[in-house]
């Protein structure tokens, strides 16, 4: 009788660790960030806390999952490619192209340069964000810094 109750604690500790897991666990984040924007052709993300382990794809990859974005991409030795945000795909013939700026340049310790104006810029209601220096798969999550997604035309 005693190894009976053993082993129905046992298996209600389980279930109820399983039942937790399937409520909080699915809804938690792997990063805290807010939407500030979200439309056709313009995605703006903030980070609201800093995990240099998380990259700004991991953030589009769950906004995806948990079908807040629409999001296609590619992998390469290199990263993702994002070839469509929210259904828009770019025309290259027209000179589309999705473009990623941020207003993360530097993390203290680290020599990276995340991004730079002098390259190209985006005006988030007067915030400037520089044009990213590597790809959403290299780009971390730093609290306070906006990353944006723009649908844009280059004329050569």
């Amino acid at each position: 009788m005693k190894q009976r109750k053993t082993w129905l604690a046992v298996l209600l500790a389980v279930v109820s660790m399983a039942v937790c897991a399937l409520l909080f666990g699915c809804n938690q984040k792997t990063c805290a960030y807010t939407v500030e924007k979200n439309e056709e052709t313009l995605l703006v993300v903030k980070a609201d806390e800093t995990k240099t382990d998380v990259s700004l794809f991991d953030v589009l990859k769950e906004l995806a999952e948990g079908k807040e974005i629409e999001l296609t991409y590619s992998e390469s030795e290199y990263g993702a490619y994002i070839t469509s945000v929210n259904g828009t795909v770019p025309d290259a013939a027209k000179g589309e192209y999705w473009m990623l700026y941020t207003t993360l340049t530097t993390i203290e310790g680290d020599e990276m340069i995340y991004s730079s104006a002098e390259y190209g810029s985006y005006d988030l209601s007067g915030t400037v964000c520089g044009m990213a220096n590597v790809g959403a798969s290299s780009l971390p999550m730093v609290d306070d810094c906006y990353y944006v997604l723009a649908l844009v035309t280059l004329s050569w």
